[in-house]
């Protein structure tokens, strides 16, 4: 877990750690590029609702030559494309 993305309060003697996500779209920019490991953005991902949850085995990633979060949102970026792409074309 990122140290970014951690908060801890502390009530006592006890505490508990909280984990935050990032809202803007450069934050997000800057945890795929340098913040989160692959698995923190998966998380990240599947934390959404609305969203087609995303395989979870990083060694399944690993066999696509995917190991950096960096690596997934290019992929990602290209299935999208690829779907707009196939959207237009076919209806």
């Amino acid at each position: 877990m990122s140290a970014s993305n951690i908060v801890t309060a502390s009530f006592g003697t006890n505490s508990i750690v909280i984990r935050t996500w990032p809202t803007s779209r450069e934050e997000i920019e800057r945890h795929i590029q340098s913040v989160w490991t692959l698995g923190e953005y998966i998380e990240f991902i599947n934390k959404n609702d609305d969203a087609f949850p995303l395989y979870d085995n990083l060694e399944h990633w690993a066999e696509q030559g995917i190991k950096t979060a960096a690596q997934l949102a290019d992929y990602l970026d290209g299935c999208c494309a690829h779907n707009v792409e196939q959207s237009e074309m076919y209806g």
